[in-house]
This record gives C-alpha cells, structure tokens and sequence, in this order.
C-alpha cells in the first residue's frame, strides 16, 4: 500500500507561504493517490504525491506528482495560481513561465524524454487558460516547431488560438530579459514551442462546492465505512495534511 508521503519542508520554510488554492489541490492530489484516480498529465494513478518540495530541488514545486510506467517513473512538477492569464503583463503568469524555463534549463533530458512535465494550476480566467491548453496539445501534435507554426493559420486554427500564441511567446521574450537573455526570433518561437509541448494545464474548480471538491469528496464517500468519519470530514483532514 502507498503511504501519504511526509513534507519535507513547510512552505513558510521556503519563503513561499502556499495559497488556499494549494492547499486544497493538495488535498485533492492525495484524494486520488488513495483511490488511484488519474491526475492531469499522468496516464497512470499518482503513486506519491509532495508539496512545498524546492529544497528536494524541484523548481516547479507547490504540486509534485510521480506515477509509474512500463518505462519506469515519470512525474509532472504544478506551479499553481489562483489566476494567471498567459499575457507578458500578468505577474503569476510570467513567474510561473520563469520557473518553468528554469526547469527547462535544469532538466532538458528528462522533459526530452517525457519522463517529466511542466505543470500550471490556475482557475481562472477561463477562456485565456483554455487557449493555452489548446495550445499546448497542439504542440504535442507537431514534432517541430515549424509544423507547429503550420497549423496556425487561418481556417486551421481559430483567431483566439492563435492570438494567445502571440501572447505566449511575448511572455516568453519578456521573462528571457528579465533573465538577461537576448534571444532571435527563430530561437524564440522555438522556445515557446519546447515550453507549450511540455506543459500541462490545468483549470481547477476548488472553492467551495467546485467541480474538483465534488468529485474528490464523491470518492471518498464511496471508499468510507458507514458510521465513520464523512467524506467532507476526510477531505478537511486530508487537506489539513496538506498545509502541514
């Protein structure tokens, strides 16, 4: 039986107090580690699941997912925000970009080989999140960035998609000089491409009654003896577990 891993490591520890949002993702993540329910990202069920993880050297770390799969383990690293719109102008976005190109840098070969994968968390706004999340399964689609381009065309791709890849990249540009790097154009489209093609997107619904606390709680329901603890009752614990 998998055990519910032990934080290294509190997230006041590292500098980055976590959110609401975080926590009840955590809670969430554990919910599906105990029922063996997919995660966005992972083609097998979670097999450990951590929090706060920066000091194990994860830069992408208020999520850390692993699973297994025939060719051993693989795992998605979440940066989650309560809302990022992929613009060059929005904060979370483009701190969430410069953890990811970070994570590029320090992990090229895992991340080549698909052992790893970028991952944002965010639950709003919407539409911009869901343009991104189109992009990115695109990407997937294409082997190069020039067949990727390809299909970002009009009557190929909607106007919307394609205007959020100008943003996109834009954001891209902006963290790279932020970083102190000058990038041409071609390196440029090339590394948004590499950015889009690893990462994952999800769009969380964790306030109250949404769509992710629903379906966590409804499997926990079903998973607890009658006369035990509610559901509600175990998801409040597993999120406390979360926090610590």
């Amino acid at each position: 039986m998998t055990e519910l891993p032990q934080h290294q490591v509190s997230p006041e520890a590292t500098g980055g107090a976590g959110t609401i949002e975080e926590y009840t993702l955590g809670a969430v993540a554990l919910t599906r580690l105990l029922t063996g329910d997919l995660l966005p990202g992972l083609a097998g069920s979670p097999t450990s699941i951590g929090m706060q993880r920066r000091v194990a050297g994860n830069t992408l770390d208020d999520l850390v997912v692993r699973s297994r799969s025939s060719s051993g383990e693989v795992g998605i690293d979440f940066q989650i925000k309560r809302t990022a719109s992929p613009t060059k102008s929005n904060t979370a976005f483009c701190d969430a970009l410069a953890q990811c190109l970070e994570t590029m840098d320090k992990q090229a070969k895992a991340l080549a080989n698909g052992s790893l994968q970028l991952g944002l968390g965010a639950s709003a706004p919407t539409g911009p999140l869901s343009e991104l999340k189109r992009l990115t399964k695109l990407a997937r689609s294409h082997p190069t960035p020039e067949t990727f381009l390809g299909v970002l065309l009009p009557g190929a791709t909607d106007a919307d998609v394609r205007s959020r890849f100008t943003s996109v990249r834009e954001a891209v540009a902006q963290v790279c000089a932020d970083r102190g790097v000058t990038i041409e154009d071609d390196a440029l489209v090339e590394l948004t491409y590499r950015f889009l093609k690893y990462l994952r997107v999800w769009i969380f619904e964790a306030e109250g009654d949404g769509r992710d606390v629903l379906e966590a709680t409804s499997r926990l329901a079903a998973l607890l003896p009658a006369g035990g603890p509610t559901a509600q009752q175990a998801f409040a614990t597993l999120r406390t577990l979360a926090e610590e």
